[in-house]
């Protein structure tokens, strides 16, 4: 937003340039069509007393009414006398009518000050013309009707580009609000499933921690039964790394810098690093940056799914384009889900993924695979026309 008094200042410096012009201009017209030495003495001062006027107390008419008053005052009786002594003195009437209107505050004031000059401007005309009034009163109608025209479609304009910016800046104001909303919205859904997450692995497994660590406190414990304990304590600790270490490469972020299909190998070679599951990824898709990253996430997830219930050996990981949009796909040749179980076990992460392709318009589907093992399928619309390269 520009800065008001640079505003002033810029529009000032017009003014200036008008107030030194137009009365020059009309000095010089004057000078050529006036021969009496006197009245163009008269005329000389009358005019030079305009701008003279406006350096001393008229540049102050934008920031005080009053002193903008006062001086559309002065200049409307300086241009009935200069007009008086010398009718092509009337060019002053370019100066005056543009000043009297913006200067006002309303467009009825700007109507009243534009009548007010045309009666100077009238006046001035009718001296000049030795008291005739058809040629004044003509050459006054056709300069007020040109003014009020010319003011009230500038101002029209003016008042049409104010609109514009105000409901422009409501419009940002809108969105802005908007966006805050959804991203409390997403934060607050993603703590959600994370918090469902480590309420049903974390939280079950510290759960039993605690429990076999209470049993084998009891004096009435055998060393074969302690023996039992500690290794059942053992093998709990394990899951609960597994699956501490699971919920954090299912939240991890993924760069997607060099491309989907980049981002997808990079996946895929970290989680066979982290787990020894072998991981093939393909990709043959071009798709916007947004649903790149929700592909990804998505990707993430099934493959925490595979790594905590599975108990596959291999999976494979594929992003094709579609009729209807873009399809990931990921099997693995684990021990297979049963039918309904994902939608049944909010452990899945398959209703967290779910809401995230609610917002792309996409869906999540989960079958067994032929041969053994869980096909994930992901399918979402690749909306506009923001396609690139993955």
């Amino acid at each position: 937003m520009s800065d008001p008094a640079t505003g002033l200042a810029r529009s000032l410096r017009w003014w200036h340039l008008a107030f030194a012009g137009v009365p020059l201009a009309a000095f010089a017209l004057t000078m050529a069509q006036e021969s009496a030495p006197e009245r163009r003495l008269a005329a000389g001062v009358l005019l030079a007393l305009v701008p003279l006027c406006w350096l001393a107390f008229g540049r102050l008419s934008f920031a005080r009414p009053r002193v903008g008053a006062a001086f559309a005052a002065v200049l409307i009786l300086l241009a009935a006398a200069v007009i008086a002594i010398q009718p092509n003195a009337a060019l002053l009437q370019s100066l005056v009518y543009p000043f009297v209107w913006v200067r006002s505050e309303s467009t009825r004031a700007a109507v009243a000050w534009n009548a007010a000059v045309a009666v100077g401007v009238f006046a001035g005309l009718v001296v000049a013309y030795d008291g005739s009034v058809f040629a004044p009163a003509a050459i006054t109608a056709l300069s007020l009707a040109f003014s009020l025209a010319f003011g009230l479609w500038i101002t029209r304009i003016a008042e049409w580009g104010e609109e514009r910016a105000r409901l422009l800046d409501e419009l940002t104001a809108a969105q802005d609000r908007l966006a805050a909303a959804n991203r409390e919205q997403g934060t607050a859904a993603e703590r959600e499933r994370i918090a469902r997450e480590l309420h049903d692995t974390l939280a079950q497994s510290l759960t039993g921690l605690v429990i076999t660590a209470q049993r084998a406190s009891s004096p009435a414990r055998t060393p074969q039964q302690l023996r039992e304990d500690l290794a059942l304590i053992e093998s709990i600790a394990r899951d609960a790394l597994t699956e501490a270490r699971a919920v954090v490469a299912a939240n991890a972020s993924v760069a997607v810098d060099g491309g989907l299909a980049d981002a997808a190998d990079r996946l895929a070679a970290r989680f066979e690093r982290e787990t020894g599951i072998a991981v093939s990824a393909h990709v043959q898709a071009r798709v916007p940056r947004e649903l790149e990253v929700v592909l990804l996430r998505c990707a993430q997830e099934a493959l925490a799914n595979i790594r905590k219930h599975s108990g596959a050996r291999a999976a494979s990981l594929t992003i094709e384009e579609a009729p209807d949009g873009v399809v990931l796909t990921v099997e693995d040749d684990g021990r297979g889900l049963a039918a309904g179980m994902p939608e049944s076990s909010p452990g899945f992460g398959i209703a967290g993924m779910r809401e995230r392709l609610e917002l792309v318009g996409g869906d999540v589907a989960v079958a067994p695979r032929e041969g053994g093992g869980t096909r994930l399928t992901v399918r979402a619309p690749i909306a506009g026309e923001g396609r690139r390269t993955a």
